[in-house]
Formats: C-alpha cells, sequence, structure tokens
C-alpha cells in the first residue's frame, strides 16, 4: 500500500480513522476484503497478498490492527530473496506481544523497506516501525513520542488526538498526496454520519490529480514516473510492468466498539470498481 491517513483519537464519536491506498503490480493475484483465518488460526479483517502471504492492512476483533506501506529508495540494494514485507501484518496479528515487545524480534535485514503501524486498542499502544536507517528516518518531536532504534528497527509511539500521513518515505514526509489526504481526514470527521466519512474519503483516495512539478518528491525516478506517482489515485503507465492503485479502503472504528472496513477494488483495464464492506465488535472497553 503506498498511501496512509490515520486519525488516532482526534475525534469522540471516531476514536480511529483510517484511510488507504494500496498501489501494486495489476498481475499480483489478490483477495479482497474478507473476514479471514491466518495460519495460526487468528480471524482477521482485511486483504490478503495471494502471491506470497500476508497483507497490507488487518484488523481482529481482539482490538489488534496493522497497516503497511513500502519504502520508495530506488538506490538501495534489493535484498536477495526476502521475506515478504506483508508477512510483518499477519505476524503482529497474529502475535498477543505488546508492540515494542513484537518490534524488537523482527529482523530488519529479512526485508526490502517497510513502513509499518501496529496497535493494541486494549493497551493502547500505537507504534511505527521502519526498517530505515536512522539517517534516512525523520521524526517531528510535535508528532511522534521519542522511540528507540536498535539493531533491529526504529520504534516510535504515536501521539493521541493527532492525524498522520504515511505514503513511502518516513512517517509525516509531506507529500502532496499525503498533505491532501490527512486535510480530507480533517474535513471528513466533522460529519456526525460515518457513511458520510466513508463516502468522502474513498472520493479523496480516488484523486487523480498529478502533483505541480516544483512540489513533486524526489525520489530517484524519472520525472515522469514521478508525476505518475503523485496523485493520490495511481493509473498504471502506458509502457512497463502494469501498475497502480488496487484497492481503496477506509476503517472507522466508533465509540460504541463497531469497526466498519469498506473497500474498493479497481479494475484497470475495464475502468470498473467494485466494492465491499464488512464490520466487527470490538470490545466496548477497549475505546474507552
Amino acid at each position: 500500500m503506498c498511501l496512509i491517513a490515520l486519525a488516532y483519537r482526534a475525534n469522540d464519536a471516531f476514536p480511529l480513522v483510517i484511510a488507504g491506498n494500496r498501489d501494486e503490480f495489476l498481475e499480483r493475484q489478490t483477495a479482497p476484503l474478507a473476514l479471514w483465518r491466518s495460519a495460526k488460526g487468528t480471524s482477521i479483517l482485511g486483504g490478503r497478498d495471494l502471491q506470497e502471504g500476508g497483507s497490507w492492512m488487518g484488523f481482529t476483533p481482539t482490538g489488534r490492527f496493522a497497516v503497511l506501506t513500502n519504502v520508495r529508495d530506488p538506490a538501495a540494494p534489493a535484498i536477495h530473496a526476502p521475506i515478504s514485507r506483508g508477512s510483518l501484518v499477519s505476524a503482529w496479528l497474529d502475535s498477543r506481544l505488546q508492540p515494542q515487545t513484537w518490534a524488537n524480534d523482527i529482523e530488519p535485514g529479512r526485508y526490502n523497506g517497510f513502513n509499518l503501524i501496529v496497535g493494541d486498542w486494549v493497551s493502547g499502544d500505537v507504534l511505527y516501525l521502519t526498517n530505515k536507517s536512522s539517517e534516512q528516518a525523520s521524526f517531528a518531536s510535535e508528532l511522534v513520542r521519542p522511540g528507540s532504534h536498535s539493531a533491529n528497527v526504529t520504534a516510535n509511539r504515536l501521539w493521541p488526538e493527532k492525524i498522520y500521513g504515511l505514503s513511502n518515505a518516513s512517517l509525516d514526509t509531506p507529500w502532496p498526496k499525503t498533505v491532501k489526504l490527512k486535510s480530507a481526514v480533517t474535513n471528513a470527521m466533522h460529519h456526525k454520519a460515518r457513511d458520510a466519512v466513508v463516502d468522502q474519503l474513498l472520493t479523496a483516495l480516488a484523486d487523480r490529480e498529478a502533483a505541480p512539478d516544483d512540489q513533486l518528491p524526489s525520489t530517484g525516478v524519472p520525472i515522469e514516473l514521478e508525476r505518475a506517482l503523485s496523485s493520490a489515485f495511481v493509473s498504471h503507465p502506458r509502457e512497463g510492468p502494469r501498475y497502480g492503485t488496487r484497492t481503496s479502503w477506509v476503517a472507522i472504528l466508533a465509540c460504541d466498539g463497531q469497526l466498519h472496513v469498506a473497500e474498493q477494488t479497481h479494475q484497470h483495464q475495464s475502468q470498473t470498481t467494485s466494492m465491499q464492506s464488512a464490520q466487527i465488535s470490538w470490545p466496548i472497553a477497549m475505546v474507552s
């Protein structure tokens, strides 16, 4: 997934709001949003990568959640035969450890660059994890609580009452599409009706407007590709591997303990979109 905005306890009615687009090669086999069981028997609400296993986002009825993006750094050497980054999502959801304890067991050198947000609503812990080097990763002190950097991963605890943005750089790097989606989340939460929030955020995730050239990030890819990747919704290029936004999704946890997730699956070849939605109940004590 290449774009996420997350509001953590920034709204009394909706303690958790997440909106995201997953960008991927169109040929990669994917299962849409559903309630499924991991190999360890954990009940997970989310999509599935059928090629390597794992997911780009997932939730459990016990109050755990995770969202993932890749790090875009063409200059970084690729890892030979890496473990799929999506396996981190299911590994966290399968775990019973607290976030920091679980993060300490990650071997960063076995994965290509990743950004991962993991949360446990029971404990209230939400962490941002990355295997980027300390020189690459930068965090604004007013955005995240001071974390740790060990031989494993950099871990930073998220502050409540904040809205965070994440694409393919470090947390809250102000790429134009990240800034726009954070603003859309802020505006959408003025609605009191959940469905209105979902509709407004799905509209924001469908934005195909490229950023002006003077606002484009410089990530080492050709300018034409930088432009194509600068919009919230990415359409695959006319030449080369077919790539684009495969799914758009919105997750809302209401104060009554109901988690609702809506997902749109995009078929670029036919210019069509299908819609799935599901919801599960979390114990109300988790959102106290």
